[in-house]
């Protein structure tokens, strides 16, 4: 146990950049986690607007405007040309062009029937089938006051002016009644734990430094040769590593906690699991050192997996709609089983996610064994 203190105490003292590098990423994962759970959720709604024509300016012209405008909460856009109208609709800015006819109200009494409200929307059918459904619903409730009215405008102004009186209701429901801070928090920490992968490859290069280290200026030979064994070295030197490491994860635990956020999964569950993988990442840096003879090539093998293992293990995008191989192939990443223990208990949290934390575990005890094999192997420290 001396040992081990004493292996953990001498790489704190010569690489004290980890530590500040900790330190700075706590601030770091923080800060993402409120950032990029506010710019994911952002599902503020606002009122459809259309752009309204009304050449007939009647009674029931109007009405449809205040139907429009207090009934459905859709803003009209008016005294503006069709051109005008035009180019707003093809910037986006309003949803459709209405118009309403001239002699619209006057030919519908004559001929028992109004005639159609033409409306001009760009191609997408969900945006025309709603304009047309809520054009239909007016249309045909007038419309049985205009039959009624069997051609006598009198007697339609008299039966439409009670109509508008009593009011068209029309009720209105929500499908999905979003909790903001929920979802901000659960859009976080997806995000937040896929830059977290990145923030470890930066943590297992300075462990693996050390290690390389170790090996360049001969330490490797004079410990080999001392009755430290080699669980002793493994221990020592990565326990530095995963305390700066679990520092990060720490800071970022306590700061759910302290600002009560849902992230819809037990803080023990999480901090288990990131540990977990951090800890595995740690391992596989000093199995890369260990087995590498030079700092460049350690360097590339490290960075070279710290990009590509995130991306193959989705921590930057759901793999839901990835070809199946590469869904195959990114089960032999910690990345994915970290992420999927997240993603999973979020959508279900009646999960265990025990099988992520027990392969996570795996990996971790797999990665020092061979770190130990390979440390006491007696090779030289100049190879």
């Amino acid at each position: 146990m001396k040992n081990i203190i004493l292996f953990m105490k001498s790489n704190l003292k010569r690489n004290m950049i980890s530590l500040v590098i900790s330190i700075a990423f706590s601030i770091i994962i923080c800060s993402l986690f409120v950032s990029f759970g506010k710019a994911f959720v952002d599902y503020d709604t606002h009122n459809i607007s259309v752009g309204l024509l009304d050449n007939d300016k009647s009674s029931i012209s109007l009405d449809f405007k205040r139907y429009l405008n207090k009934e459905l909460s859709i803003d009209t856009v008016e005294n503006m040309s069709y051109d005008n109208l035009a180019n707003k609709l093809i910037e986006r800015e309003i949803s459709a062009i209405i118009e309403i006819p001239k002699d619209f109200q006057e030919n519908g009494i004559n001929k028992g029937k109004l005639p159609n409200v033409i409306f001009t929307t760009l191609d997408d059918y969900e945006n025309i089938a709603f304009i047309k459904s809520y054009i239909d619903i007016y249309s045909n409730s007038v419309n049985i006051i205009v039959e009624a009215a069997e051609n006598d405008k009198s007697q339609f102004d008299k039966m439409f002016a009670g109509y508008k009186s009593e009011g068209m209701k029309i009720e209105k429901g929500e499908a999905y009644i979003p909790n903001r801070e929920k979802d901000l928090a659960q859009a976080g920490l997806s995000i937040t734990a896929g830059f977290f992968t990145f923030m470890m490859m930066v943590m297992s290069y300075c462990i693996a430094l050390v290690v390389m280290d170790d090996k360049q200026s001969g330490v490797f030979n004079r410990i080999q040769i001392s009755p430290v064994k080699s669980a002793q070295y493994i221990i020592g030197t990565t326990l530095f590593a995963v305390f700066t490491s679990l520092f990060i994860l720490a800071t970022f635990c306590v700061f759910l906690v302290v600002r009560n956020y849902q992230i819809g999964i037990p803080i023990g569950y999480l901090a288990l699991i990131m540990s977990l993988f951090a800890i595995v990442i740690l391992g596989l840096a000093l199995i890369v050192a260990l087995f590498c003879k030079s700092k460049n090539a350690m360097m590339t093998i490290i960075i070279t997996f710290g990009v590509i293992g995130p991306v193959i293990g989705g921590a930057y995008f759901p793999l839901d709609l990835a070809p199946q191989t590469l869904q195959n192939l990114a089960k032999v990443t910690p990345h994915y089983w970290m992420m999927q223990g997240i993603k999973d208990l979020v959508i279900n949290p009646n999960q265990s996610g025990m099988s992520n934390i027990i392969i996570l575990s795996l990996f971790a005890v797999l990665s020092y064994l061979i770190a130990a094999a390979k440390f006491v192997q007696k090779e030289s420290s100049k190879e």
